[in-house]
């Protein structure tokens, strides 16, 4: 009889813990700031002709240095002020630059942990703070 009442309460005992398991929602919860898929990443930017400075950061990895490129619209045309204002011929690749970032949406989100920077090449390559080599990519901003 007291084998068959051990059976019967761990029976009672699974029972509880099984209904438990159905009622609790195991599916995390993705918190609103990370929920913008699709989302365009410059939203007040329309005009792709409103920009009046573009600026792209290229890293290099063997040498460990960023390459910075900033052009600049001055004068009715776009300068390279790094080089004493030498004029940039690329005017139509500008352009389709800037008209590129007017669509650019939000991709899903793989990871918010800084320790996956550098696997997914998202390290800013201006970041002094970041001692990694690798994981590097190009950084741009117009204003």
């Amino acid at each position: 009889m007291r084998e068959l009442f051990k059976t019967f309460l761990s029976c009672l005992v699974a029972g509880v813990l099984a209904a438990t398991a159905v009622h609790v929602d195991s599916t995390p919860e993705t918190p609103q700031s990370l929920n913008d898929e699709g989302q365009l990443f410059y939203p007040a930017f329309t005009d792709p002709q409103a920009p009046k400075t573009i600026e792209v950061i290229d890293y290099d990895e063997a040498t460990a240095t960023a390459l910075p490129l900033k052009v600049e619209f001055r004068r009715n045309r776009w300068l390279i002020p790094s080089h004493s204002g030498y004029p940039a011929d690329a005017e139509q690749r500008l352009a389709n630059t800037a008209a590129a970032l007017v669509e650019l949406r939000k991709d899903a989100i793989v990871s918010d942990r800084a320790d996956d920077h550098g696997r997914f090449g998202v390290i800013d390559p201006l970041d002094s703070k970041v001692s990694s080599l690798t994981g590097r990519r190009q950084a741009g901003d117009i204003a």
